[in-house]
């Protein structure tokens, strides 16, 4: 009797051992089958543009709720807005645990950061990044956000066509430069005058000496670019100062955060930015992305979560396709269908997303043209 039980449990012992042979390595075939992207994202969470890079966060935190089984594993870091402390982190990352993918925010940040990974043979995407200039000779880099002639373009043709004289107010980075730069080509011609172009270091405190210098010989308008505590402060001086023409911005007015910081003096400023900026989105897509964000973070919404969204759908479409990350493979995808806009990719890295001019009246954004 008792060789009959160890019989049967020998036995048993042997049907267990034979199908966990055939289950556990079914199990882990499948696990092994889903590859991982380690996706490094170097956010402005501190610093001067804090305001921005908390936006970039949510749109990250928007696609992990839509796919909370991604096959992103995603780390972010924070640059403090700084060049040096996003080259650390990156350094220290690729030494760590080598990234499939690195995610840069600002053209002054990125643009160390793209040399970097060009050299190491990481692909990276740039948001919050605008200059043309830093991706020009880098083959593993692609833009996901309104270059330079997207986000310029609408504001000075607006200026163009009305005003001959005009002064510029410019960050003197990256972002400022290209800025001033594009503005000028597209605004000047026989009848338009930049009566001064104004440099300006990110910090500076003599906000009211660089305001008077910019309106000496009476422009009719005054185009301010930038992003932090001295481009809002210019701003308000125009208004402090009772300045009667009108005053120009770009992207970084987009975030309603740096509106509700500049105050009053936002009232009447015609700035360049997407269809979702609007008070009243044009399309359900954009409605839908508005009012979803609205609901989730209480305040209103703006193009930056929609591009760090996108480019996290992107990633993982390529990955899906058995792409690789390159400029050649977001060619052949031409155009891709985000969340709330379109975005082409174009050669040698760029991208188009279409930009509208917007004036800002009585709290709400309106699609100028239309009021």
């Amino acid at each position: 009797m008792a060789q009959r039980k160890v019989l049967m449990c020998g036995s048993f012992i042997l049907f267990v051992i034979f199908v966990l042979s055939f289950v556990c390595p079914q199990q882990s075939s499948a696990e092994a089958g889903k590859e991982q992207i380690r996706v490094l994202a170097l956010l402005p969470l501190t610093g001067p543009a804090a305001p921005h890079g908390k936006y970039l966060l949510h749109g990250f935190e928007l696609y992990q709720e839509d796919f909370p089984d991604s096959n992103i594993t995603l780390s972010v870091q924070d640059s403090q807005s700084n060049p040096k402390t996003a080259m650390s982190i990156l350094t220290q990352e690729i030494a760590r645990k080598r990234p499939s993918v690195v995610i840069s925010a600002m053209s002054h940040v990125s643009k160390p950061v793209i040399i970097k990974t060009d050299d190491e043979g990481i692909f990276t995407f740039l948001v919050l990044s605008t200059s043309e200039k830093i991706i020009e000779g880098h083959p593993n880099v692609q833009r996901v956000f309104p270059p330079t002639i997207n986000n310029i373009e609408p504001i000075a043709l607006y200026a163009r066509e009305r005003f001959g004289r005009i002064s510029i107010l410019y960050s003197n980075e990256e972002f400022g430069l290209s800025n001033q730069e594009k503005f000028i080509s597209i605004y000047s011609s026989g009848k338009n005058t930049v009566l001064q172009s104004i440099g300006y270091s990110p910090g500076d405190k003599d906000v009211r000496t660089l305001v008077q210098k910019a309106l000496i010989g009476e422009p009719q308008a005054v185009y301010v670019t930038g992003f932090e505590s001295t481009y809002m402060g210019l701003i308000r001086t125009l208004k402090e100062l009772r300045y009667g023409g009108t005053v120009l911005a770009e992207s970084a007015f987009c975030n309603p955060q740096v509106r509700k910081a500049i105050g009053e003096a936002s009232e009447g400023v015609i700035f360049s930015g997407t269809e979702v900026e609007l008070t009243q989105p044009p399309t359900p897509l954009v409605h839908k992305f508005v009012e979803r964000y609205k609901k989730k973070y209480g305040r209103d919404a703006m193009h930056f979560p929609a591009v760090t969204y996108d480019t996290l759908a992107i990633i993982e479409e390529i990955s899906k396709r058995g792409g690789t990350f390159s400029q050649e493979t977001l060619q052949s995808i031409q155009s891709w269908q985000g969340i709330a806009f379109e975005t082409q990719f174009l050669p040698g890295g760029e991208c188009r997303i279409p930009c509208v001019p917007i004036l800002h009246q009585g709290g709400k954004n309106i699609l100028v043209g239309s009021h």
